[in-house]
């Protein structure tokens, strides 16, 4: 993956068109965030609290993976890959997105790049 982001606050960031292909953004504060045009392809977004967040699309929830704990804005819908328990902080894959296993299998559901 491209960066590690588990954890950030960005509370009321604009990052719209931002580029997170790839990135870990388990637990991630991203309430009140512009998200217009945001790319997250393969992104991992686990636990993540969008609450009231902007311009979320359908099309970015898709791409990206979450969880039942992930809170979604009002608009797109939890997808059904997104149908998965939240992380034991004692899984290994807590911390390394090559370790989760529920991660891994969705991806190897994806083409190739």
């Amino acid at each position: 993956f491209w960066a590690d982001l588990s954890r950030a606050r960005m509370e009321g960031a604009d990052l719209s068109e931002a580029r997170m292909e790839g990135a870990n953004l388990w637990g991630a504060d991203l309430r009140s965030t512009d998200l217009r045009d945001w790319s997250i392809a393969r992104t991992s977004l686990r636990s993540v609290d969008f609450t009231g967040a902007q311009n979320l699309s359908k099309a970015a929830v898709n791409s990206a993976f979450g969880d039942r704990a992930t809170i979604l804005p009002d608009g797109p819908e939890r997808p059904a890959h997104w149908d998965v328990p939240p992380l034991d902080p004692d899984d290994p894959g807590f911390f390394d997105l090559k370790e989760d296993a529920a991660y891994q299998a969705w991806l190897a559901t994806l083409p190739e790049r």
